[in-house]
């Protein structure tokens, strides 16, 4: 038995529920594969994936239409939030965005390994996004994919942090508009990997709610801002793709680390402003929830510790640069 979530999408606006998610049960590994690949060539523009994308002149507003996968298995009528996840499947996807990697060197690693590579929206021939589907021999628990995560982080040279979340979804396989369109799969050799080893050599984490607690403890000071002058100025000159959603993390996690309270809509207002000053011009939408997941990323990776560094270190494939406290 092989099984998987999948489902739309565009969501409910009368109650911002996620509409039609499902789990499915299908054969086998290479039977969901066939599925990836099956739409792999359908063309979808960029924008039809998510509303963080610039639409073009004269085009006010394009709901997503692009239907999604995922790993985790939800209850019954479950909507993908965390809440909802029973477990996980018998797979593991992540996301390889950094390092430019090519199709023959990410083989090369996972030859053993029945698996399936495909780069996604914003990959380019000068700077590959790869998305990473691994057989595992059994479905495993929430906890335990935190374990797997890890052993594919070190086996790949890290992973795009966001992956880490247990309900996040895969946008199908599309040929993207712009984008450097591969898809190749390899599922029909090698050994799935084992959970019971890998838990033995990555042991469980168990997450803390009261991690969470910090987030309102006490109001920031007056001037303090989410998104500070440097923050931008260290931003600006970049290639673009994923630069405001770098800030919108770092200053989530700088008042995480603080201790202080930071509302959605107070980053949402500091990521508008600072995307006039590296992206004039650019339309964005979806601030509100862009904002909601720098934070709910802030809570699950950054620790409440406002007098153990001078400075601030912000760790991972995204982040990599020091922000000073005010």
């Amino acid at each position: 038995m092989f099984r998987y979530s999948r489902g739309p999408s565009k969501r409910d606006r009368l109650n911002g529920r996620w509409v039609g998610s499902e789990t499915v049960t299908v054969g086998l590994f290479t039977a969901y594969i066939d599925y990836l690949e099956s739409i792999s060539t359908i063309v979808r523009e960029p924008w039809e994936k998510d509303g963080s994308c610039l639409l073009p002149e004269g085009m006010d507003e394009v709901e997503p239409s692009t239907p999604w996968t995922a790993a985790f298995l939800l209850r019954a009528k479950g909507q993908r939030r965390k809440e909802d996840v029973t477990g996980m499947g018998r797979f593991f996807a992540g996301d390889k965005d950094d390092g430019n990697w090519s199709l023959e060197a990410l083989h090369d690693v996972l030859r053993d390994i029945p698996h399936c590579l495909h780069t996604t929206t914003k990959s380019r021939e000068h700077a590959r996004r790869w998305r990473i589907i691994l057989e595992l021999d059994r479905e495993h628990s929430m906890e335990e994919f935190y374990s797997v995560f890890r052993y594919v982080s070190g086996l790949l040279d890290g992973l795009d942090a966001n992956t880490k979340n247990v309900n996040r979804v895969q946008f199908v396989p599309s040929h993207w508009t712009g984008a450097d369109n591969v898809f190749a799969r390899f599922d029909k050799t090698g050994t799935p990997l084992c959970v019971d080893d890998i838990v033995v050599t990555y042991p469980l984490i168990i997450e803390l709610a009261s991690v969470v607690d910090y987030v309102d403890k006490t109001a920031a000071p007056l001037m303090a801002l989410p998104i500070t002058d440097e923050m931008v100025a260290s931003e600006i000159g970049h290639p673009p793709g994923g630069r405001l959603f770098r800030l919108m993390c770092a200053g989530a996690a700088r008042f995480k680390r603080n201790g202080w309270m930071l509302q959605p809509d107070h980053l949402a207002a500091a990521g508008s402003a600072a995307s006039t000053l590296i992206s004039p011009g650019k339309r964005r939408r979806d601030l509100q929830r862009q904002a909601q997941r720098a934070i709910d990323w802030a809570n699950a990776n950054v620790q409440y510790a406002p007098a153990l560094h001078p400075n601030f270190f912000f760790t991972g494939n995204y982040y990599a640069r020091e922000f000073q406290k005010i």
